[in-house]
């Protein structure tokens, strides 16, 4: 085992000394100033999951049925995990029972869930809900508390993680908080939103971080810097204190958020994937007439556009890529030509010599990330939600190595689903891809350069 974890500390040391020594300027960021052991214990984390999937679900304000029917529509859907339904009863004997068997049902099809009881936060009962479900192994963990406020509302929220993983060291909790935005420092009732991350990524002793973000969905260009801004943030905070985060993005109109089309599903998902996230959580699944909130995926209790774009998104990506971003953690996000959210502009590294979008200025967004055997991949996403884009990427070496997958989620030598054409250029190996709106392509990359990095750093 020893030997295993060494190699594997060896292997995403030289993937991180190939970052940093390029033989072609790169300006620094805070991802490339990640420690082999950072990565390592991120990698970990996820790893300690034990998912079968990419964990995707939504916010279930609904009763608790012993449906069969629903439960089957959730993962036609495409759902992984997915938080308990709010209303059941909780701690009733015919409660417990019923939950029960929603999760043995869960468990089999390869569904987890975070457990939503309200007993958690109360001190008189806590115990009972760990004794209920606990060691259920369908249940992920159990959800304290939804973007508490004030230092008050925090710090009760923090101790009642706490007093949970002090008894049961491997139940897992989760608080879910909301974007910073230029008023959340006032009221979260912390000096800053950095500084309530930090609190946030110790004081509650969670494994992930979990926070909401709909601002992709707002007309324009309005909210990408703080969308972007959120992901950068979480992300940096997570890595420097070995923690994954998830991310709540958004399916239903309301407030001043339009109606999401199968474009703006993509995007925001894949945006979130390519930004590090490694769970996605979605807001609303079940909507209804209240305030000006409209076609979520089940309305009025029919299904939706939004329902069949968003079980699109999803089903495609689970076929496509499986299990693949969970083995996964970044090591540098840029973007091209621009940078939002006070991220960095892409810069010429080994794994990629250019990236030239036609027209010129059409978003991109770049994330590089590896695994614990120190193998590098690479992902790129129209980061636009209106028009497609021709994007050309050279890879660094003429002789590099490209993986991607194909609908079976079959890993095949060769362009992604998206590319068009490739050729050998004096720079590298160059790949013409077509990408639609939010359309993502995924490359495992071995190359010669990053064979000799290894090989000097073991």
């Amino acid at each position: 085992m020893m030997k295993k974890t060494l190699v594997a500390l060896l292997a995403l040391t030289s993937a991180l000394v190939s970052i940093s020594c390029s033989t072609r300027p790169a300006r620094t960021t805070q991802e490339e100033k990640i420690s082999a052991e950072d990565l390592k214990k991120v990698l970990e984390r996820r790893a300690s999951f034990d998912l079968p999937q990419f964990p995707v679900g939504f916010w279930n304000y609904a009763g608790l049925s012993n449906d069969v029917k629903i439960y089957d529509e959730w993962l036609d859907t495409g759902f992984t995990m997915i938080m308990t339904p709010f209303y059941f009863g909780h701690g009733t004997p015919e409660a417990v029972e019923r939950m029960r068997h929603m999760l043995k049902w869960g468990y089999e099809h390869d569904m987890r869930f975070v457990m939503y009881d309200l007993r958690v936060r109360d001190k008189e009962r806590w115990q009972q809900s760990l004794k209920d479900y606990a060691k259920n192994p369908a249940v992920a963990g159990f959800f304290i508390a939804d973007e508490p406020r004030g230092r008050d509302g925090n710090k009760n929220a923090f101790a009642d993680s706490r007093r949970l993983k002090e008894v049961a060291p491997q139940t897992r909790t989760f608080i879910s908080f909301g974007a910073g935005e230029q008023s959340t420092a006032e009221w979260l009732g912390y000096p800053s939103w950095p500084n309530y991350l930090e609190e946030m990524a110790t004081k509650p002793k969670l494994d992930s971080l979990w926070f909401n973000s709909y601002g992709l969905l707002n007309e324009g260009t309005v909210g990408w810097d703080i969308h972007f801004y959120n992901l950068r943030m979480v992300r940096e905070t997570t890595q420097r204190h070995g923690l994954s985060f998830w991310i709540t993005l958004c399916c239903v109109a309301h407030g001043s958020l339009r109606i999401p089309s199968y474009a703006d599903l993509r995007w925001q998902f894949n945006s979130a994937v390519c930004s590090g996230a490694s769970g996605v959580m979605w807001y609303l699944y079940y909507t209804g007439p209240f305030q000006n909130y409209r076609f979520g995926p089940i309305y009025e209790g029919e299904k939706t556009k939004t329902y069949y774009d968003l079980r699109r998104v999803m089903k495609s990506f689970h076929r496509r890529y499986k299990d693949l971003f969970v083995k996964l953690t970044p090591t540098r996000v840029t973007f091209s030509p621009k940078a939002w959210g006070g991220g960095k502009v892409f810069t010429p590294n080994e794994l990629i010599a250019k990236i030239e979008p036609e027209p010129s200025q059409h978003p991109l967004l770049i994330g590089e990330f590896v695994d614990l055997k120190g193998q590098r991949y690479v992902m790129i996403v129209n980061n636009c939600p209106w028009d497609s884009v021709r994007v050309v990427v050279t890879f660094a070496d003429p002789n590099v190595k490209l993986y991607s997958w194909n609908w079976d989620g079959e890993e095949y030598r060769g362009g992604a689903y998206s590319a068009s054409s490739t050729k050998q250029t004096d720079q590298g190996l160059e790949v013409t891809h077509w990408l639609a709106p939010g359309q993502e392509a995924v490359y495992r990359v071995d190359s010669d350069r990053m064979q000799k990095a290894k090989s000097k750093t073991q």
